[in-house]
C-alpha cells in the first residue's frame, strides 16, 4: 500500500501535467505552484511526525518574529535551563517559615516523577542577539537537526 506522501504526489504530478499541456491562463499556473510549495511543507511535516515515538527532531534554527528588530528574523533555538531558585522571593521564604520548627511538610508530598520531562524552549535573534522565550512542551528524547 502506498504512503499518503507518494500518492498525494502523483496526483500533483496528474494535475500539473494537465494543467500544462492546456494553455491555460496564468492564475492556474500559480495554482500549481502553491500546490508544488504545500506539497513540499506537507513531506517537511511528515517527516516530522513520522518520529512521533522515538525521537523529537526540532530544528537548529527558526524563521521567527522577533519584538526587538520587529521584524522576522533567522532565530538559533536553545533549551532553557533551570536556574536555581531564588531564596528571596515571598514563595521561598513562606515555605521556609512553615517548615522550620518541629512542625512537618506544609502540603502532601510530591509522589513520584512525571514520565517526561517539560522542554522550555529560548529563541536568540541572530541579527540583535536578543533572546525570548519560545514554546514549552513535554518530551521524552530531543534532537536538535540542521537543515
Amino acid at each position: 500500500m502506498k504512503t499518503y506522501s507518494v500518492r498525494l504526489f502523483e496526483h500533483i504530478n496528474t494535475f500539473y501535467s494537465i494543467f500544462l499541456s492546456n494553455e491555460l491562463p496564468c492564475l492556474f499556473k500559480l495554482a500549481i505552484v502553491f500546490l508544488d510549495k504545500l506539497f513540499l511543507l506537507y513531506n517537511n511535516y511528515v517527516e516530522i511526525l513520522s518520529n512521533v515515538g522515538d525521537i523529537m527532531k526540532i530544528p537548529k534554527e527558526r524563521r521567527t518574529y522577533c519584538p526587538k528588530c520587529k521584524k522576522h528574523t533567522i532565530h538559533e533555538v536553545l533549551v532553557a535551563k533551570k536556574r536555581k531558585a531564588s531564596e528571596l522571593k515571598w514563595g521561598q521564604r513562606q515555605f521556609r517559615r512553615v517548615t522550620s520548627g518541629y512542625r512537618g511538610y506544609p502540603r502532601p508530598l510530591p509522589s513520584g516523577n512525571k514520565p517526561v520531562k517539560k522542554l522550555d524552549l529560548r529563541l536568540k535573534c541572530k541579527e540583535c542577539g536578543k533572546s525570548h522565550i519560545g514554546s514549552s512542551f513535554r518530551t521524552g528524547k530531543v534532537e536538535f537537526i540542521t537543515k
